[in-house]
Parts: C-alpha cells; sequence; structure tokens
C-alpha cells in the first residue's frame, strides 16, 4: 500500500542531498542579478600567487592561489558581464563561470586584467592572482554590465590603458596624421586663434568611451595636433559651418591616454585644461546624429575666452 512512497524515498533523499551541496556551493558567493546596483559592483582583496595558474586552465597565465578569490552567484543569465582587476601589482585574472568554461587574462586594459561577455546563472569562480610567483598585493575587482566602465576613464591612466581603450573601440590611435589637415603649435603661435576645417561624423559611437564622450566618430582621427612645448592653457572648439545647428561632438585623446571630451548639445564644445604637455594629441569631431556628415571649423587657442 505504502510501496510508491517508499520507492520515492530515495529519489527525494537524493534531490534533498543535491539542493544542499548547491547551497553550500553558494555559502559566502555575492550575489548578483541583471541590473544589480551600484554598478559596478566593487570587491576588495588580496592577490595570492603561490601555484601556476595554467594548473586550472591550460590558457592561464601567471600565478594563483590555492582557492578562488571570490565565489559569485549569478540569480540570472547576464547578456554583458565584464570584471576586472586593478592593483598596484602586476596581475592575472582567472574566471570559471557556470558552465565549467575559463577565461583568463592578463593585460586587458594597460597592465589591468579584464575578461567579458556572456554569463549564464549559476556559480562564478574569481581567481586572482600576480604574474609572477610570489606577488601579492591589495586589489580591487570591478564588475560591471556596462561596457564603458573599465580602467582609465576618470583616472590618472598610463598610455598603455589609453591605448587598449581606444582600441577596443577600433579607433586608430597610432595615427599620426588626421583625415584632415593638422598644426604644430607652441608657445605665443600667431595667429590665435588658429582654425582647421574638417567634416564631423563616422560609423563609430563614442559611447562607449565612457565618461562625457558622445557622438559618431570615424576610426581615424580627424586631425592631429602637436603641441612643441608644454602649454599652461589651452582650448580647443568646434563651430558649424554657416548658419548651421547641428550637434556636434570633440574628442581628444592626449599623449598620456587620456580623453579630453565635449558635447555641444546647446554651446559650441569646447576642451579647455590648464596643463597640456607637449606632445601629439589625435582629436576627433563627431556628430550626435547617426549616419551624418557635418563640415564645421576647428579652433585653437591659448587665450581664455577667446571665442
Amino acid at each position: 500500500m505504502h510501496r510508491p512512497l517508499v520507492r520515492a524515498l530515495p529519489v527525494l533523499v537524493a534531490l534533498l542531498l543535491t539542493h544542499a551541496s548547491a547551497r553550500a556551493q553558494l555559502e559566502g558567493a555575492v550575489h548578483l542579478r541583471t541590473g544589480f546596483i551600484p554598478d559596478p559592483a566593487v570587491l576588495e582583496g588580496r592577490a595570492s600567487a603561490t601555484r601556476p595558474a595554467s594548473e586550472l586552465a591550460s590558457a592561464c597565465t601567471g600565478f594563483v592561489g590555492t582557492s578562488p578569490s571570490h565565489v559569485l552567484a549569478l540569480d540570472t543569465r547576464f547578456g554583458y558581464l565584464r570584471l576586472f582587476a586593478t592593483a598596484d601589482v602586476d596581475l592575472v585574472l582567472a574566471v570559471r563561470n557556470a558552465r565549467g568554461e575559463w577565461l583568463c587574462s592578463d593585460d586587458r586594459f594597460g597592465p589591468h586584467p579584464a575578461v567579458e561577455g556572456l554569463f549564464p546563472a549559476g556559480r562564478v569562480e574569481v581567481w586572482i592572482g600576480g604574474k609572477t610567483l610570489g606577488t601579492s598585493g591589495d586589489y580591487q575587482l570591478r564588475i560591471t554590465e556596462t561596457r564603458s566602465v573599465r580602467p582609465g576613464i576618470g583616472e590618472a591612466s598610463t598610455w598603455d590603458e589609453g591605448e587598449a581603450l581606444a582600441r577596443d573601440l577600433g579607433l586608430e590611435v597610432e595615427a599620426t596624421e588626421g583625415s584632415h589637415e593638422g598644426i604644430r603649435l607652441q608657445r605665443g603661435f600667431l595667429p590665435d586663434p588658429r582654425t582647421l576645417a574638417g567634416a564631423a561624423g563616422g560609423p563609430i559611437d563614442a559611447t562607449s568611451l565612457g565618461g562625457t564622450c558622445r557622438g559618431h566618430i570615424s576610426a581615424r582621427p580627424t586631425h592631429a595636433i602637436t603641441l612643441r612645448s608644454d602649454f599652461d592653457f589651452l582650448q580647443l572648439w568646434v563651430d558649424a559651418e554657416g548658419d548651421r545647428e547641428e550637434e556636434l561632438t570633440i574628442i581628444v585623446l592626449t599623449p598620456q591616454g587620456r580623453f579630453l571630451c565635449d558635447v555641444g548639445t546647446r554651446e559650441v564644445p569646447d576642451v579647455a585644461a590648464d596643463a597640456w604637455p607637449e606632445g601629439l594629441y589625435r582629436v576627433w569631431v563627431g556628430t550626435l546624429a547617426e549616419d551624418t556628415t557635418e563640415p564645421y571649423r576647428l579652433g585653437v587657442s591659448e587665450i581664455r575666452r577667446v571665442r
């Protein structure tokens, strides 16, 4: 009479044990679901490098510790997720997703490792180590759903970081000439202001650069400006030609790998700063509207409020 129940007991016990095991695996894990706030989520720890990361997966380089640095519990599937680590030491990153697949990174953004892509729901192991055996140092791990969040934005960055940011978007950061006329300047140049003509627009959405960068730009810089001496002050601005009122944007990549951006939603877009080290500055002028090409004039001056 009770035989069906008796036969079902082993199955029920097995299910309960499986559930308990899965729950134990995620005990102490950081739970995330799509739309989490704040984004990025920031975790801290200390890197450990006591054994080859290749013991985790053959594609992994560097050295890691004996156990995961962090365990994440993704409560939902993520169509896009990026994890990156920053520290004063040279880090490596190894991530095992819920499918058992390994994602490994060394120098993704300058010296900072990062992995990204689609992540199924479930347990994620994160291993943070060093490029050399015995590396030890405090780090910050950032987890984000936003493609524009990455090392080097809004912070002092190295050229390598800036180059990685631009390369990731497809910009020709090594170009020594722009698609339109360039200029070479030193302090006290005359006439002041100087103007350059060009056509704004392109297929690349600069929003991915993050910060205040916006607009659609070309891969190649529109202008290359070489400063032959340090400037205490300099400003660049963009005016649409004639009576046109198209909304333009300006993006400047400095020799130090930092982006300076402005959007002219109501005013003329301009970039101004009190310190411009000598070197090559790559300038992109874009349009907020897609699939448009707009003529403009770029002004350059070392006189404040010359416009």
